[in-house]
């Protein structure tokens, strides 16, 4: 018969196929203090991402952003800091999310850092204004990342792969994350219908999503066999082609999100629509059915032997 260690070595391993991924444990039953503090900033993260989606003016200074693309791209930045914070309360004490949770606080502090000393990485990310309500959130993701260190320090980490062979499929998924926040960042129009952003917030935004893109494309590909991130990218995708539906449907959930749009130039009239959004709306569409199907699949058992 087991004995009481044995059998609570068995529950930890138990515990550790189930989150997937490293935990960050000093032992089976005592996590390091400052990883609770990790679910303030998730709560953070998740509040932020609220207001860039119905009270951007808040967080901006009160700056507005105008109704289409610009609107559309603070929505889809709002969505990646939800999806960012809620994952984050789901896995404080995981090692490797911990980590991607430093480099998340310190590209922020990069980019808002930019903005206050009103020196943009290129033009057409300059915002034009007053940069001083940078301060605060500069702080905050200050505070997250020291935090955050100070939770991977010290730390006996496990490695064990609880996945179904589909998850493999999410290298895909990471792939095309990636692709996706390279051009929001560097050429927006490719991904939209030949829509270039204005200079300035508009661009801001889109930059700010494409980098939220870029993170999320990285942690499917360092843990696609994590249950619970394949269980948040089945969700994301889900949410994604929802969003892009309504776009390709022209049916926004609210007016200032409709990216289709008529302008005049040159006394020649041009008209944007939604079909742009049919390439991305069948990707996001295939990765979630790809992500369910390997939740529903079955799981490849660990081969690590317990002594």
């Amino acid at each position: 018969m087991a004995s009481t260690a044995e059998s609570e070595k068995l529950l930890a391993e138990a515990r550790e196929r189930e989150g997937g991924g490293k935990k960050i444990t000093k032992n089976d039953d005592v996590r390091s203090v400052f990883s609770y503090l990790l679910y303030a900033h998730a709560a953070i993260e998740c509040f932020v991402g609220y207001s860039m989606i119905v009270d951007v003016p808040n967080l901006h200074g009160g700056y507005r952003p105008k109704p289409g693309f610009e609107t559309l791209a603070f929505e889809w930045l709002g969505v990646g800091c939800i999806v960012w914070g809620v994952l984050l309360a789901f896995h404080t004490n995981s090692r490797k999310v911990v980590l991607f949770n430093i480099l998340w606080n310190v590209m922020w502090c990069a980019s808002l850092l930019s903005i206050f000393l009103a020196r943009p990485w290129r033009p057409a990310s300059d915002v034009q204004g007053d940069g001083s309500w940078c301060g605060a959130p500069i702080m905050i993701h200050l505070f997250f990342a020291f935090v955050s260190s100070l939770a991977m320090a010290g730390t006996d980490a496990r490695d064990t792969k609880v996945a179904s062979a589909l998850a493999y499929g999410n290298y895909l998924a990471a792939g095309f994350e990636l692709f996706a926040g390279y051009h929001m960042v560097f050429d927006a129009s490719a991904m939209l219908g030949g829509y270039s952003p204005q200079a300035g917030f508009e661009t801001v935004a889109f930059e700010w999503f494409g980098m939220c893109c870029i993170f999320w494309g990285m942690l499917v590909g360092c843990s696609p066999h994590s249950k619970t991130i394949v269980s948040f990218n089945a969700l994301w995708n889900v949410v994604w082609a929802i969003s892009l539906a309504s776009t390709y449907l022209a049916l926004p959930w609210r007016p200032n999100s409709s990216p289709v749009f008529e302008v005049t130039v040159a006394d020649e009239s041009i008209k944007s629509d939604g079909s742009w959004a049919a390439v991305p709306l069948t990707a996001h569409l295939a990765f979630a059915a790809l992500n369910l199907l390997a939740l529903m699949g079955g799981t490849i058992e660990s081969k690590e032997k317990v002594e």
